[in-house]
């Protein structure tokens, strides 16, 4: 857990990508990772009665499909743009409205 604490300081202090949706993709799978990690702790240590283990399996099952989610938006928007700009008439035809809600 200080491991992943440390990287998350680390990450917003320095922002080592370029792209701004990168380095907040990376914060978001740290806290993922320390959402995961410290929830299964609690569920492997035992001691918990079956309603606090699916209440923490929940919690760990919604922030890892949540970060799944954000993933697979990103790279479908990032997929589109590396198509637009390697086939420019597909850019100016069909994808500038995608592409332009895409810039968040």
């Amino acid at each position: 857990m200080i491991i992943l604490l440390l990287s998350l300081h680390i990450q917003y202090a320095n922002c080592p990508y370029s792209h701004d949706d990168l380095n907040k993709m990376e914060v978001r799978s740290i806290l993922v990772s320390a959402i995961t990690i410290y929830c299964g702790i609690y569920f492997l240590v035992g001691g918990l009665d079956e309603n606090s283990k699916l209440a923490l399996f929940c919690i760990i099952l919604i922030a890892n499909v949540y970060f799944l989610y954000y993933w697979l938006v990103k790279m479908f928007g990032v997929g589109l743009e590396m198509l637009g700009n390697k086939i420019p008439c597909i850019r100016k035809r069909c994808l500038n409205k995608v592409l332009d809600g895409y810039e968040d």
